[in-house]
This record gives structure tokens, sequence and C-alpha cells, in this order.
């Protein structure tokens, strides 16, 4: 399985491409950078988009506010943005997407994610 991640001008995202290629080999893919890395950016893209059901949002002065993408550029929002995360090809459905956000009171893997995600030499070079 292939998971291709398109973003232009997403929460500050000027331009992101990338592919992932989930082999055999290969089951998981982790996002790991230090602060301001646009980490956080791309998790909101990725949330927004599980919110927005199929239709895609509509663009330019005459829209009601209502219905502007929210994920567009806030300081330009008639140019829009582009976000298109592609599985094998196909636009992914939005009821697939799921953004674990640790700091919901709810989710509370603070402590484990980043052990699991990372041994202690790995995770002090890129804290400090």
């Amino acid at each position: 399985m292939k998971i291709k991640f398109d973003f232009e001008r997403c929460f500050g995202i000027e331009k992101l491409e990338k592919e992932f290629d989930f082999n055999d080999k290969q089951a998981v893919a982790v996002i790991y950078a230090p602060n301001g890395m646009m980490k956080s950016s791309f998790a909101r893209t990725c949330e927004e988009m599980s919110k927005m059901g199929t239709a895609k949002p509509k663009r330019g002065k005459a829209v009601a506010a209502a219905e502007v993408d929210p994920i567009c550029d806030r300081l330009n929002p008639d140019v829009g943005s582009k976000h298109d995360i592609l599985v094998d090809g196909t636009p992914i459905s939005p009821e697939c997407i799921f953004v674990a956000d640790p700091d919901q009171v709810m989710f509370d893997a603070s402590q484990q994610v980043t052990d699991f995600l990372a041994s202690k030499t790995l995770k002090d070079e890129y804290d400090h």
C-alpha cells in the first residue's frame, strides 16, 4: 500500500509532497522532528480533512465564510490550499483519517508514545 500526501498552503505548510510505501517490511511510519518543523500543521491538516466529508470546500471572496476552506492560508484565503491524501492512487475517505492528539484529556500517551517511538539517545538528540 502507498500513501501519498500532497499539501500546499496548509496551516503554514508551503509545500509538502511525500509518498510512503508500506510493504511487507515497513508497516509503520513515524514523523518526529524538533519543534517548529510543521508537525502540528501536518496533524491539523489531517484532522480538518477528517471532518470535511466528501465535499470540497469553496474558495473566493463571494463565498460565505462558513463554506471557505478551513485549511487555507489565513493571510491569503482567496488562494486556497491543496490537501490531498491518496491511498494507492485513490483519495482517502475522511472517516479513515485518525489524528492522535496528545493534548486531548481522553488521550494520554505522553510518556508511552515518545518512549515507544524513539530511543532515549535519539529523543535527547532531537530535543536538544
